[in-house]
């Protein structure tokens, strides 16, 4: 389309219409055939485009193709906008549904030219873009026949596969290296009334369902191990103490339903130890003090530590790690500075050995011979008035205790200076 101004001269400096000036001399734009059948044209190409035959007695064509075209639900899959009306009436948007999301495909040239896996190869395609798989193997194949959008993630391959089938199935998996998880359903139309028993609400219900960290929906129902973030605004983890796989309507702000149901959430991995400085232990750690617990109960502590602490009565319990009063080291782990340790062995406390000898020395030494060596040494005293001349020397006593040094700190262990913690373990 184009202004007047590109079929003639006689046309505003910006292309558009002018009127005639007798007094200047100005001339009008005139009504140029070829400008009103340009105009023509492009009118009824939009109504071509939106299905609608041309009919002289009916003025509100163009307005019907319009709308048509802007937003359908049926025909081109977009989302067509509650009006000013409609909303205050409470009327919710319209969305598409399965086949105007496939129109919508096609509209944009991204299904009908879709190239066709016959072969059973899903796996095997690595390259972004749409696909159309006509024949399902039952394999590795979602659907029998379906649409498969390819999200490449790097030079490894495909990052993420997107399958939509011609009933409005939708599922999704993931790759990770060479090997693709598992298919999961997000979306299907029969779905609708258990996901909200209106569009928005079921569009938002499957928003909260697949994403995590969302905020606690007590219509909602969770899966053990869900995060959700409480009216507290603190995070919560389903930790399903219990195994009973799911729950709905429980609060996990409600300081009752914790931490068997639910637990308070800080991202540290389960059987992880941690230092603490408080005597009142944080929500989901428990004390490495050497209880007997339950295999159950702690089962995801036990899936780290298995029996390595003991194993409590060899069936329904074991052992947590003792960690009160003692000091941690580095597991050598073959380097040969501390060898021929396991992981989790207890080692007692040891000093270096300290070893010296006095030789050459008898009740009678008066002549100051006597040898020393290593840690040890003698006193030699003069003993003035004696049978012995003032210049002789002899050994009066051989003494060794540590407690005599300088600003010594003595007792019945060795260690360094330190700070009393307590070590926790995340269940």
């Amino acid at each position: 389309m184009e202004k007047v101004g590109a079929f003639t001269e006689r046309a505003t400096t910006e292309g558009e219409w002018r009127p005639g000036n007798p007094s200047t001399g100005q001339q009008a734009t005139p009504m140029l055939a070829d400008w009103f059948n340009m105009l023509q044209r492009e009118l009824l190409a939009v109504l071509a485009d939106a299905g609608i035959t041309p009919d002289v007695a009916d003025e509100a064509q163009l307005l019907a193709a319009i709308r048509g075209l802007a937003a359908t639900t049926t025909q081109k899959g977009t989302v067509e906008k509650a009006t000013t009306a409609e909303a205050k009436a409470g009327a919710a948007n319209k969305y598409p549904d399965a086949a105007g999301v496939h129109e919508a495909f096609n509209q944009h040239g991204l299904g009908a030219f879709a190239p066709d896996i016959s072969d059973g190869s899903v796996d095997e395609k690595l390259y972004g873009g749409w696909w159309t798989v006509r024949a399902g193997t039952g394999g590795v194949d979602p659907f029998q026949t379906y649409r498969l959008l390819v999200l490449p993630h790097d030079n490894l391959g495909a990052g993420a596969q997107l399958a939509i089938s011609v009933d409005g199935l939708f599922k999704f998996r993931s790759r990770e290296g060479s090997a693709w998880g598992a298919w999961r359903e997000i979306f299907h139309n029969a779905n609708q009334l258990a996901l909200g028993t209106t569009p928005d609400s079921g569009r938002q219900a499957l928003q909260l369902s697949t994403l995590q960290f969302a905020d606690y929906d007590a219509n909602r129902t969770y899966t053990t191990g869900e995060v959700v973030r409480g009216s507290d605004g603190q995070f919560y983890e389903f930790y399903d103490r219990d195994q009973a796989g799911t729950v709905q309507g429980v609060d996990p702000t409600n300081a009752a339903n914790r931490p068997h149901v639910w637990m308070a959430w800080d991202g540290v991995k389960p059987g992880s130890t941690i230092e603490w400085r408080s005597e009142t232990l944080p929500e989901g750690y428990v004390e490495n003090d050497g209880a007997e617990i339950s295999r159950a109960d702690y089962r995801r502590v036990f899936a780290a530590h298995g029996t390595t602490h003991g194993a409590g009565d060899g069936s329904t319990t074991f052992l947590l790690p003792d960690d009160r009063g003692e000091f941690k080291r580095g597991w050598d782990n073959g380097r040969g500075v501390d060898a021929g340790r396991t992981l989790a062995g207890h080692q007692m406390d040891q000093m270096q050995q300290i070893t010296g000898s006095i030789s050459n020395l008898n009740a009678n030494d008066h002549d100051g011979n006597a040898v020393t060596t290593g840690a040890l040494s003698v006193i030699l005293s003069s003993t003035a008035g004696s049978a012995f001349a003032s210049s002789e020397a002899r050994v009066e006593s051989i003494l060794l205790d540590s407690a005599d040094s300088p600003d010594a700190r003595t007792g019945d262990s060795t260690y360094p200076r330190n700070n009393a913690v307590i070590y926790l373990t995340k269940i």
